[in-house]
């Protein structure tokens, strides 16, 4: 499965540690439109966290996965193109995730650890629903 967009967080192994190092591009050929691209598998840790809420506020989707690699850093590639590629951490695969994704909306926030468990324990005091695929 691949994410991409042109606004990465910088704080992504949390707010507490230093910030992931980043460069700066352009998004659109004339120049204007300032993008982020981070080189996602120059961190420590690969074990991920995909989770996107429904539009309906009832409903979790979390792929519980592993970062396999990482796009766009030293690439001057207009529009969105600063990639992570990952999979499911246990089955290998995001197949899954991607075809119930179509309940949940396209844009896929991510951090690096595996949080599985506490966003279960979270929408169970919310009473919201949550799939987690792995």
């Amino acid at each position: 499965m691949a994410v991409n967009h042109s606004v990465p967080g910088i704080k992504m192994n949390g707010f507490d540690k230093p910030g992931l190092p980043y460069q700066l591009s352009h998004f659109v050929d004339s120049g204007w439109g300032t993008k982020v691209i981070v080189d996602f598998m120059k961190n420590d840790t690969k074990d991920i966290t995909v989770a996107r809420m429904n539009p309906h506020g009832t409903g979790i989707l979390v792929l519980k996965g592993v970062l396999t690699g990482s796009k766009g850093w030293d690439d001057e590639t207009i529009g969105c193109h600063d990639i992570a590629y990952m999979v499911g951490k246990d089955s290998g695969t995001a197949r899954e995730f991607v075809r119930k994704q179509s309940d949940y909306g396209n844009h896929l926030p991510w951090v690096y650890g595996d949080y599985s468990g506490q966003l279960v324990k979270l929408c169970r005091m919310l009473n919201i629903e949550i799939e987690v695929i792995s």
